[in-house]
C-alpha cells in the first residue's frame, strides 16, 4: 500500500511579513502605502509605525518614497525608526542636523550607514575637502548610494569609496576660498565609465574656475553612459561646449541655469531635442524662444521655465510634448493673448499629472482663465499636485477654494499647495479652503501665509477644536509656526 503524502494548505503570500514590506516599497504614492496598509487584516511593528507615520505626519507623506530624518519632529523620528525596515530610502540634506535630531537614537550618520547599508541612497548637502575621511567611513557602508553632492577638490579622493550604481553626481566650487586648480577630467571619465548605472547625471553649479574644460567638455559630450547634464553658472564649460563641432548626442535630461541667453541658444541646439525627456530652463534673461522648440520634443516629461515674458505663443506649440507630466513655470510674465494660449496648450496635456504655477500679478480675468484651468486638469486630465506661487493673497485662495468645492469626489488631486509669499490669506479664508476639500477623498491642502501671533494662536486653536469634534473627517489637520509671522496650515481628509 502506498503511503500517502500529507498535503500542506500553501500560506498566502501576504501573510508573510518580507512580502508586505516589498511591496509597500515598490508604491511611489503614500496613498497607495496607507490604502494597502489598512487593507491587511494585521501588521508587524515597522508596518504598523509607518502607517502611523503617513497617517499623521504631513513632512512624511511629502517625502515619500523617500525620508529626510532630520526634517521630521522628534516623535515622528521615533516612527520612522522603528518603521525603518519599511521605509524604501534615506535622504540626508543637512548632515548637522541629523546627528543634533537623530543621532541621541542611532549614535550618528555612519552607524545608520553601517546598521541599514541599503537605506541611505542621497547625501544632498555639499560635501568639502577637509570632511573627506568622514564621508569616506559613510560611503564604503552605503551599497545603494544615488546622488552626491561634492566640491569639486572631493571629487576624486572620495570616488574609490564611492559605489559602483552611483548615478548622480553635483559638483560646487568652494565659494568662501580661492579655487584651487582643477583637473577633474580624468576623474569624471573613471566615474562615467564604470559602474552598473548606465544612465548617469553630472550638475555643474559655480564651477566657473575650470582649468581642463576642454577636457571636461569631451567626457562630457563622448560618454554614452551620462545621460543627464544641468549646468548652474559654469561658463567656461558652456563655452567649451559649444565651442565643439559634435552634438551632445546622449543627453536625455538637460538644464541650464545662469547663462548668457546666446550661449543658452547655441548649447541647447547642440542636444538631440527628440530624445529629450527633461528640460529646465532657468534664469536665462529670456525663456520665450524655448516655446518654438517644443514641437521638437515628442518625449519630453519634464518641463520647467523660470524668467522671461511670453508676448506671442507659436502656432506649433498647440500640438507640443503630448508626453509631457510635469510642468513649472515661474516669474513668467504673459501677454493676455498668450496667457490663454498657453494655458490651452497646458489643457490638451492628457499625461499632467504635477504643475507648479506662479500667480503673480496676474489680473482678475487671468484669475478666471487659471480658474477654469485648474477645473480641466482636476476633474478631466487627472493632475495629482498642484502648487501655486506669488504674493496673492485672499483673491487667489478664495478662487482656490471654488474650485476645489466644485471638483468631484473621485478626483485623483492629492495636493494643492499654496505659498501666499509676502501676502496674508485671512483666517476665514484659511478655514474656506479647508473646508473646500472636504467632500474630496485623499486630497490635501497647504497654505503658507503670514499673520500676527494673536492670530495664529487663535487659528491654531480652532484648529485643535475639529481635531478634537471631527477627528474622522479631519484626521490630519495642524497648524504650525515657521519663523516670527510665518503660518503653515495642512489639512487633510482621508
Amino acid at each position: 500500500m502506498a503511503t500517502k503524502r500529507i498535503h500542506t494548505v500553501p500560506t498566502p503570500a501576504l501573510a508573510l511579513n518580507h512580502l508586505r514590506v516589498a511591496v509597500v516599497q515598490c508604491l511611489d504614492s503614500y496613498h497607495d502605502v496607507v490604502a494597502f496598509l489598512r487593507a491587511l487584516p494585521s501588521l508587524s511593528e515597522p508596518l504598523a509605525a509607518l502607517l502611523a507615520l503617513l497617517q499623521g505626519s504631513s513632512r512624511a507623506m511629502d517625502q515619500w518614497p523617500a525620508i529626510a530624518l532630520e526634517r521630521l519632529s522628534e516623535s515622528e523620528v521615533e516612527l520612522a525608526l522603528i518603521a525603518l525596515p519599511a521605509i524604501p530610502a534615506i535622504h540626508v540634506h543637512n548632515r548637522d542636523d541629523f546627528d543634533d535630531n537623530v543621532g541621541a537614537r542611532v549614535a550618528d550618520l555612519c552607524t545608520l550607514a553601517a546598521t541599514w547599508p541599503t537605506k541611505i541612497t542621497h547625501l544632498s548637502e555639499c560635501i568639502q575637502d577637509n570632511e573627506i575621511p568622514y564621508v569616506q567611513r559613510i560611503v564604503s557602508h552605503c551599497t545603494r548610494l544615488d546622488a552626491i553632492v561634492l566640491h569639486l577638490d572631493a571629487f576624486a579622493p572620495l570616488l574609490p569609496s564611492l559605489p559602483r550604481g552611483l548615478r548622480h553626481v553635483a559638483l560646487m566650487a568652494n565659494l568662501y576660498a580661492p579655487p584651487p586648480i582643477q583637473n577633474i577630467a580624468p576623474t569624471l571619465r573613471q566615474w562615467v565609465d564604470v559602474g552598473t548605472s548606465s544612465k548617469k547625471h553630472i550638475s555643474f553649479h559655480n564651477t566657473w574656475v575650470l582649468s581642463d574644460a576642454e577636457a571636461v567638455a569631451e567626457v562630457v559630450a563622448t560618454a554614452p553612459s551620462l545621460t543627464g547634464l544641468d549646468i548652474d553658472d559654469t561658463s567656461e564649460l558652456v563655452e567649451a561646449l559649444v565651442a565643439r563641432p559634435k552634438s551632445l548626442q546622449y543627453v536625455t535630461a538637460f538644464g541650464i541655469k545662469r547663462t548668457p541667453l546666446k550661449e543658452a541658444k547655441q548649447l541647447l541646439a547642440r542636444l538631440d531635442v527628440a530624445k529629450l525627456t527633461r528640460l529646465e530652463v532657468d534664469e536665462v534673461a529670456d525663456v520665450n524662444w524655448v516655446l518654438s522648440l517644443l514641437h521638437s520634443m515628442p518625449n519630453l516629461q519634464e518641463l520647467s521655465l523660470n524668467c522671461g515674458e511670453f508676448k506671442t505663443i507659436p502656432a506649433t506649440l498647440a500640438a507640443a510634448t503630448p508626453r509631457l507630466r510635469k510642468l513649472q513655470v515661474r516669474n513668467i510674465g504673459f501677454s493676455a493673448t498668450a496667457f490663454n494660449k498657453f494655458l490651452g496648450w497646458a489643457c490638451g496635456l492628457k499625461q499632467l499629472r504635477y504643475v507648479s504655477w506662479d500667480v503673480q500679478g496676474h489680473a482678475n480675468r487671468q484669475l478666471a482663465t487659471l480658474a477654469s484651468t485648474l477645473r480641466q486638469w482636476i476633474n478631466t486630465t487627472g493632475v495629482s499636485e498642484i502648487h501655486l506661487f506669488g504674493a496673492h493673497g485672499n483673491c487667489v485662495a478664495k478662487m482656490v477654494a471654488s474650485v476645489l468645492c466644485e471638483s468631484t469626489r473621485g478626483t485623483g488631486l492629492t495636493l494643492v499647495d499654496l505659498h501666499s509669499d509676502g501676502c496674508v490669506v485671512s483666517p476665514d479664508m484659511v478655514w474656506a479652503l479647508a473646508q473646500s476639500i472636504a467632500h474630496l477623498t485623499n486630497t490635501r491642502i497647504n497654505i503658507a501665509t503670514f499673520m500676527d501671533d494673536e492670530t495664529y494662536q487663535h487659528v491654531k486653536r480652532q484648529a485643535e477644536l475639529v481635531r478634537h469634534l471631527n477627528p474622522a473627517k479631519l484626521t490630519q489637520l495642524s497648524v504650525e509656526s515657521s519663523g516670527d509671522l510665518a503660518l503653515v496650515g495642512r489639512w487633510g481628509v482621508y
